[in-house]
């Protein structure tokens, strides 16, 4: 690894760790909306580590009704650029448990 490899790789390590311990749900996904990251908080709500998150949608984590919810959100973030902060939802989550956050 070159050193500029290794400097981008110790502060890509210092961003996760910040977002590990910012007190909110933040995540990223791609054009296909499969998560691409989520940070702790995101994790111990779905009740699964980050390497079994990534690659996934919404529908391994969310009942039908939140899952269109979220779809319609996701489309409006990346048509129209729109920053939605809240939304309280109800995931079913590994051990089938209802939450609310």
């Amino acid at each position: 690894m070159t050193p500029s490899e290794q400097k981008l790789t110790e502060q890509i390590q210092r961003l996760s760790e910040t977002l590990d311990h910012v007190g909110a749900y933040v995540f990223t996904k791609d054009q296909q909306n499969r998560y691409t990251y989520a940070n702790k908080m995101v994790c111990d709500l779905f009740e699964s580590p980050l390497n079994e998150i990534i690659g996934l949608t919404d529908t391994a984590f969310f009942d039908l009704s939140t899952f269109n919810q979220l779809q319609i959100n996701d489309r409006r973030v990346l048509d129209y650029g729109e920053h939605i902060e809240t939304e309280e939802n109800h995931t079913i989550i590994a051990s089938g448990e209802l939450r609310t956050y």
